[in-house]
């Protein structure tokens, strides 16, 4: 299960980094909604909610290397395997149209306030539903595995890679970029 979606965290502080010229060029509104999920970057109600619904295994924030990055450090500190679906996986408009201006990937761009939660399959329609009572956004987008069926990551236009943690975190590039060049 993961809440909120992708690059929230990389896209929320390049709105607020960088205002003047994504406006210009993205729109008022996606740099706003962008702007606003800065307020959503703490995972403790996610956390908190989550356990209250019972059955979680595990619960990982999603900060460097974003989603792909906490995806393989759960599999590997568990010893499993993984498949993940990203797929299922929400990725905002404004988060998709701001990765997109700097060349990020937003599946391994910085997320913080992406929860990643495993738990029993009996439970986790019921970690879901919970979730949404709060106004918590959650995919449910990949399963654990034995050891040996690996970790693979199926990718949104559909190809299936190895998952692994990202060699460099995207977020980086975009937001120096941002020191230097001014914001017009």
């Amino acid at each position: 299960i993961l809440t909120k979606g992708a690059a929230i965290e990389a896209a929320s502080i390049l709105s607020l980094q960088y205002p003047k010229t994504l406006s210009r060029i993205l729109g008022q509104d996606i740099v706003e909604r962008a702007a606003e999920t800065y307020w959503q970057m703490s995972v403790i109600e996610d956390a908190l909610t989550a356990f209250e619904a019972g059955g979680v295994t595990a619960m990982h924030d999603a900060t460097e290397g974003g989603i792909l990055g906490g995806l393989f450090e759960v599999a590997h500190a568990s010893g499993n395997g993984m498949r993940a679906d990203l797929r299922k996986v929400h990725l905002s408009e404004e988060a998709a149209a701001i990765c997109r201006y700097f060349g990020m990937d937003p599946w391994s761009s910085i997320s913080e306030g992406t929860l990643i939660i495993t738990a029993k399959p009996s439970n986790v329609d019921r970690i879901v539903a919970a979730l949404a009572e709060k106004s918590i956004h959650a995919d449910i987008a990949g399963e654990i595995l034995e050891s040996s069926a690996g970790r693979t990551a199926v990718m949104p236009e559909g190809t299936i890679k190895p998952l692994s943690f990202p060699v460099e975190d995207p977020f980086w590039a975009a937001f120096f970029r941002t020191l230097e060049q001014p914001d017009e």
